[in-house]
């Protein structure tokens, strides 16, 4: 059986180990709770045949509740393992390997989306600025841009203990934990299959609300609303992961960065 031991920031490298998981378990599983929170957020007030941006779209579950909307999809990931299985399970959405702090794919989109938690893998506020600023370049101006990030009190209280998933021929243990000091969350994941097994920690960057604010200003996006889905949604057990609905202004401010 052959081992191997990933560290260091290679998200993709981890993503492409991980794809297997994530895409028959996490992703499957979260999509279906974020759907009604789009809905009353950002998807309402699209026409039929709008054009949206998915931002590390993962596997695509979510584009694929979108397609069959009628609404037309770009997914952008760096990971090409999810993306291979993204194309099967959203065949009608267009889907694109790409970094999302460097990505163009065009202009006019009338919405965008990041979930979740994407962002905590991008280490600082210049890195999160580079990603609001791809985002601002796609948008059309008054198009709008909804992500979601766990905050620290989530952080504290969830990245612990440990657990098990199993899912077709995969057996992998997570190992949850929260340094403060450093604001990085850890998931040393053990990943074991019939071919061989593997061992990689999975780095999260727990963003401040000023940072992530000062980013988004930065790249010349106005924040509109902000919202907790465990306290404002009484979504059980999501108390501290937040949505930030934001949009590209209508008209240039003198103060915004050129997009």
């Amino acid at each position: 059986m052959g081992r191997m031991t990933i560290s260091g920031r290679s998200h993709a490298n981890v993503y492409d180990l991980f794809a297997p998981v994530y895409a028959r378990v996490f992703g499957a599983q979260s999509s279906a709770a974020l759907l009604p929170l789009l809905e009353k957020t950002i998807l309402s007030a699209l026409p039929a045949g709008a054009r949206v941006l998915d931002v590390c779209c993962g596997p695509a579950y979510i584009a694929r509740e979108l397609t069959a909307r009628g609404l037309r999809v770009t997914g952008i990931d760096n990971s090409p393992a999810l993306l291979a299985y993204a194309r099967q399970i959203a065949p009608h959405a267009d889907l694109i390997l790409a970094d999302a702090r460097s990505f163009d794919v065009g202009t006019g989109f009338d919405a965008a989306l990041c979930n979740y938690n994407s962002l905590c893998h991008f280490t600082c506020e210049d890195e999160l600025a580079q990603v609001f600023s791809s985002v601002g370049r796609a948008l059309r101006r008054g198009g709008r841009f909804l992500f979601d990030v766990y905050m620290e009190p989530a952080y504290r209280r969830r990245w612990r203990g440990s657990y098990t998933v199993d899912a077709d021929g995969f057996h992998c243990v997570v190992h949850p934990s929260y340094d403060a000091e450093r604001g990085q969350a850890h998931n040393l994941i053990k990943l074991s299959w019939s071919g061989g097994e593997a061992e990689f920690d999975l780095v999260q960057h727990c963003h401040p609300e000023e940072a992530i604010r000062s980013a988004l200003d930065a790249a010349g996006l106005g924040l509109l609303q902000t919202f907790d889905a465990g306290r404002d949604w009484h979504i059980p057990r999501e108390t501290g992961r937040w949505f930030f609905l934001c949009e590209r202004p209508q008209t240039k401010s003198p103060a915004a960065a050129e997009l």
